[in-house]
Order: structure tokens, then C-alpha cells, then sequence
């Protein structure tokens, strides 16, 4: 599942362009953009993108995100509050070097008064161990949540990182470890996996009807919807929501259903791969 939230362009071609490189090298074919129908098309409920292969076949493409919970997008936003918050107290101090805070986004889950004085908090106390972080490389502690703060090891850049300065890691793998050795996190029992995994199917169906919606006037071409799955909650290692979709009712309006998903290449980089989850026929 991806942690961070796509961009809000008005047209989604730049997100969807690799993925119809991905559907063109896996299928032989040779779809381009043609039109972006829902940027200027507001009339009816229309796709997101179509495209034309030159061979009088064309194809149009919904992408849908799908949070989970469904707050995660409101506290998400509390998420890059915090890092912001954070990084404008300390970011000054360290310009030696390239450093990164790691924390898990769960500890966040509160109203933005209490992640600002987390935030104030840690900054303090990293403030605070210059020192230690000068001559260790970094830094770590459970107050007032679990935290890390490190320089960053030549493993860990790529020709992306900066030069310096400061940047917030949120579900470093490190502290969720932490996380799960202290039993600070509550795994959910087999009755609760099934409750949420019913919710899920629910949510998905209701997502899959705004799409048919939008496919009604493209019976000549093929419908695909891609999903994103957006969140950080340990529930969905154990809810597989490919499997969900692959046992619910395809709609006629729909061809195929692909998922999107981050195929990490370091604790801080990752590549979007995508798999094809259902289709018709």
C-alpha cells in the first residue's frame, strides 16, 4: 500500500502514463492519450483518461484511490503538518550533512495541537543531543512517542538526495519494529479482521458503482480501473483486498481492475508496479 497521497492535478495523466507503458509492453499494444474526459467534459460522469492504439481500438482508464481507514486522508494531512512543524525547528542546525527523522505515522493519530507538541518535543530533544548525534550518527528515544533521528548512510542516497538538511520519515521500519517488540501496537483479532474486512468489500462496492457510472458511454472501448490503496494500518497485511475484489461481482461496465502498489527499492525509494486483479472473459 502507498503512505503518501497522489498529487492533485486536474488531469491524471502524469500518474497514469507509466502505468499505459506498463499495459502497452505487457500487451503489445500501442495506447496514447487522446483526451482527458472528466477535465473537460463536466456535464456527466466521465473517465479519467482516453486513449486510441491507431487501430480504431481505444480504452479508458479510472483511477481511484482507496484510503484506509477511511481517516486516514484527514490524519495524513496532520502527518505533513508534523514534519513541516518539526523541520522548521531544527532544519538550521543541520546543514552539515543529510538527516532524517523516523517515526510511525500511527503515533500521529491525534488533533493537530497535540502533533504540533510532539513535534516541538522531539525537536527539543534533538536539539539537545547534537553531540551524541555528531559523534554516534544518530540519535533515538520512546518520548514522547518512539522516535529515531539519524544521518543518513551512503546506502541510503540516490541521485535524489539533497545535500543537505533535514527530512521526516514517516513508518520507518526501525520504530515499527520497536513498536512491535514492546506490544505498543494491538494486532486485531480474527473477529475484528473479519469486520473490517467486510467494511472494505463494502467501501469497494460503492467505489465500483461511481465507476460503472463513468463507463456507461465507452461500451466500444476497453474499461479499466486502476486502485490505489492508500494507508499504513496493520490490518491490511492481513486483509488482502485483491482477493476481496477477485470474489465480488464484476460490473459490465468494467473490463479490468488493476492495483497499484510500491515496490520499495530502499527504507526511503520505492517504484510503482502494478498487477491486473480481474477481468472479463
Amino acid at each position: 500500500m502507498f503512505w503518501c497521497l497522489p498529487s492533485g492535478n486536474k488531469c491524471e495523466w502524469s500518474t497514469l502514463e507509466e502505468f499505459v507503458k506498463h499495459f502497452n509492453t505487457q500487451f503489445g499494444t500501442h495506447y496514447s492519450l487522446v483526451d482527458c474526459p472528466d477535465v473537460f467534459n463536466k456535464t456527466t460522469s466521465q473517465p479519467e483518461v482516453l486513449l486510441e492504439d491507431g487501430k480504431n481500438k481505444c480504452m479508458v482508464i479510472e483511477r481511484k484511490g482507496f484510503p484506509w481507514p477511511s481517516n486516514y486522508i484527514r490524519f495524513h494531512q496532520l502527518e505533513h503538518e508534523f514534519g513541516n512543524c518539526f523541520t522548521s525547528k531544527i532544519n538550521l542546525a543541520f546543514q552539515d550533512d543529510v538527516y532524517l527523522l523516523g517515526i510511525s505515522a500511527r503515533h500521529l493519530r491525534k488533533n493537530k495541537k497535540q502533533v504540533e507538541n510532539i513535534a516541538q518535543q522531539i525537536a527539543e530533544a534533538v536539539m539537545e543531543k547534537r553531540g551524541q548525534i555528531s559523534s554516534t550518527g544518530q540519535v533515538f528515544s520512546a518520548q514522547p512517542v518512539p522516535w529515531r533521528f539519524w544521518r543518513l548512510s551512503e546506502f541510503e542516497r540516490d541521485e535524489n538526495t539533497p545535500e543537505c538538511g533535514v527530512g521526516v520519515m514517516m513508518n520507518d521500519p526501525w520504530i515499527m519494529f520497536q513498536d512491535l517488540q514492546s506490544h505498543i501496537l494491538e494486532l486485531a483479532d480474527e473477529n475484528t479482521l473479519a469486520e473490517i474486512s467486510q467494511t472494505i468489500r463494502q467501501k469497494l462496492e460503492k467505489l465500483l458503482v461511481k465507476v460503472e457510472l463513468k463507463f456507461k458511454d465507452y461500451s466500444n472501448c476497453l474499461r479499466v480501473l486502476l486502485v490505489d490503496i492508500y494507508g499504513d494500518d496493520l490490518s491490511l497485511d492481513f486483509i488482502f483486498i485483491d482477493e476481496i475484489i477477485q470474489t465480488m461481482d464484476l460490473s459490465l461496465n468494467i473490463d479490468q481492475i488493476w492495483i497499484a502498489e510500491p515496490e520499495w527499492i530502499s527504507e526511503v525509494d520505492f517504484k510503482v508496479t502494478y498487477r491486473q486483479i480481474k477481468a472479463t472473459g
